[in-house]
């Protein structure tokens, strides 16, 4: 549940973040430099993780890590009552070391954990998936009761209040895994399983050691891994979370709700106008999305299709679920800067709020399911003695489908607003003179990500 707390944060707490940053140089492209930043070091850690995980022991690979984070979280929340109004530029430099540090801290701690389960029964691997998804649903309620629960306050006191909540949350969840990983090494289940390993790792290197001083083949070679076992399944949960982040959040947090309504305020919208406003993009995107994937990554360990022995056929759903990309870009999605989308003659062929939501909950699950399946098939093509390798190399292939994932979204965004997606408020179709939302939208810097709680924003530009 711990593993991915830090980048949940980093994408969530996104109207806390534009409050410190407002008045810098980032404060409309901030939650680029920090996702992307997160992502680049997390696939750098991972393939240094890769390189000396025969050198280090799992528990030094694991804890450290995880202790590190901790205390990066510790100073993320004391940040919350520091003013950077007059130097907003120190908040965010101080915040993207912080990211720097989490993101090489997740890399080590998640790969760790990742070898751990390999080690074990496909049974021990979908439960650590299950807790990531549980951690996601967990970011995401807690997002909305803030939001429910601030959305009276100021618009700089209100995120600021529930950020803080939302870190103190945090470092309990930090505390409580640290607490359960050095109760996990001392079950017995778990010192069976890793002395297994070792001692076949041992006896592997005896085998090898012994055929090169008889000059005859070995069984393996010391230096090579069977890369052909586990490269189809490592493709594929790839594939997976390039799909799920093409899409996810940065085009599916821009649909608009079907009820929303640019004029209404507090004191004359509807229920259904106030929900389309404040609830429909964190609950239709960001709650569903993970409640979905939970679902999926427990009903993986229930039912399994294709089966072990028939996951040659798991390239049929996992290149189906392409077919999102085309379906929510038809959806009514309204980008920053006033822009339109301009598929299908710049008419959404779905409006109703029904579609995205049957769309969200779909991939949710279909993400949660096939990558949990992907992730326990993997190691088991491969010998024991190179399973932990395998977690690793599994690991790495999903990393790097979320990193390319996150940058194709920019070329889908380019296609809906026929604009250049890496600078915001550049849109061809501007806000309507009439338009009653500042320039700067309701919470100032979200740009184009739909994260402020009042659904799309309708920025001009700056």
């Amino acid at each position: 549940m711990g593993c991915l707390f830090s980048w949940n944060a980093f994408i969530t707490v996104t109207a806390y973040f534009a409050v410190q940053v407002r008045g810098s140089n980032f404060e409309s492209n901030f939650e680029s430099y920090f996702g992307f930043t997160f992502q680049a070091v997390n696939i750098m850690m991972l393939v240094l993780a890769n390189r000396v995980q025969s050198r280090i022991p799992l528990k030094y690979r694991i804890l450290p890590p995880m202790v590190i984070q901790f205390v990066a979280f510790i100073g993320i929340t004391a940040m919350v009552k520091i003013d950077f109004q007059s130097d907003p530029n120190v908040f965010f430099f101080a915040t993207l070391a912080l990211v720097v540090v989490s993101a090489a801290c997740t890399s080590f701690f998640q790969g760790g954990l990742f070898g751990l389960t390999a080690m074990m029964p496909f049974t021990y691997t979908q439960a650590l998936m299950g807790g990531q998804g549980l951690g996601g649903v967990t970011v995401s309620l807690l997002n909305v009761v803030t939001l429910a629960g601030f959305q009276h306050a100021s618009d700089i006191q209100g995120p600021k209040d529930a950020a803080f909540i939302f870190f103190l949350v945090s470092l309990l969840v930090g505390l409580a895994t640290i607490v359960s990983f050095v109760l996990l090494l001392k079950l017995p289940v778990v010192k069976y399983h890793m002395n297994k390993v070792a001692i076949q790792v041992r006896l592997s290197s005896a085998e090898i050691e012994s055929s090169i001083q008889n000059n005859t083949e070995g069984k393996c070679n010391p230096k090579g891994r069977p890369w052909s076992n586990v490269l189809s399944s490592a493709m594929q949960v790839g594939y997976v979370f390039f799909i799920t982040l093409a899409v996810f959040p940065a085009i599916a947090a821009n649909i608009q709700s079907e009820h929303f309504n640019a004029t209404a305020n507090a004191t004359n919208a509807t229920p259904a106008e106030k929900y389309a406003k404040t609830f429909f993009v964190p609950i239709f995107c960001f709650l569903l999305f993970n409640v979905g994937d939970l679902a999926g990554r427990t009903l993986a360990g229930m039912v399994k299709w294709p089966s072990f022995e028939n996951r040659k056929y798991m390239w049929v759903p996992v290149l189906a679920r392409t077919a999102f990309i085309p379906l929510f870009l038809l959806c009514n999605i309204k980008l920053g800067g006033g822009a339109d989308n301009f598929i299908n003659g710049g008419v959404p062929l779905f409006t109703s709020d029904w579609v995205p939501y049957l769309l969200m909950a779909l991939m949710g699950i279909s993400n949660g399911y096939y990558s949990t399946l992907l992730m326990m098939y993997g190691p088991g093509t491969v010998p024991v003695e190179d399973v932990e390798w395998a977690g690793g190399t599994m690991l790495l292939f999903l990393v790097l489908g979320l990193t390319c994932g996150t940058f194709f979204s920019f070329p889908l965004r380019a296609i809906i607003c026929h604009c250049n997606p890496f600078v915001a408020g550049n849109s061809t179709n501007q806000t309507p003179p009439n338009s009653t939302f500042p320039a700067d939208g309701p919470w100032p810097g979200l740009m184009g990500l739909g994260l402020d709680g009042f659904g799309p924003t309708n920025h001009v530009a700056y």
